[in-house]
């Protein structure tokens, strides 16, 4: 299984439904990178370590002084796998503003005004399964293969018809 790593708070954003998310948060529905998805289909989505990201236009009540923690933010993991997702479609932002190529009309006109798309490619995510407990585990660059005893452990959380006993 492949993965991919996504800092904090945009994993959380990605895997959270919006009512359950604090106020000011806005669920993210797309992940951006400068590259284009090489595939579609399931894969993993881990949660980085790093607290870079966090600022006011990303998360809430983010503490104006100080040192950021991982525990100003109880309800994220870090460093750890969070869920496992489809990448649908990778799109290239620009065409979606341009209305080429004809397949995009209509159907992804929702990117252009998602506070979480920047692209420049936006790789459209559904269909995501939470992890009730997730998996710690290093994270890399671009797509990478999960370990094959994370891999199984996921396989575990999500009910996967393939790990079953037989």
């Amino acid at each position: 299984m492949k993965a991919l790593t996504i800092h904090n708070p945009f994993a959380h954003l990605l895997i959270t439904p919006q009512d359950e998310l604090p106020a000011g948060a806005i669920h993210k529905r797309c992940e951006n990178r400068t590259w284009p998805a090489p595939f579609r289909g399931r894969f993993a989505i881990h949660a980085g370590v790093s607290l870079d990201w966090f600022d006011y236009d990303t998360w809430p009540n983010v503490p104006e002084s100080g040192k950021l923690r991982k525990d100003h933010f109880p309800d994220m993991a870090f460093g750890a796998i969070v869920a496992v997702a489809e990448i649908v479609e990778s799109v290239y932002l620009s065409a979606i503003k341009s209305q080429s190529p004809r397949s995009y009309t209509g159907k992804y006109d929702w990117l252009l005004d998602h506070v979480h798309a920047t692209g420049p490619y936006c790789f459209i995510v559904e269909n995501v399964i939470r992890l009730a407990d997730p998996i710690p585990c290093a994270g890399q660059q671009k797509f990478w293969t999960v370990p094959s005893g994370v891999e199984a452990a996921i396989m575990e959380q999500i009910g996967d018809p393939a790990t079953e006993a037989v």
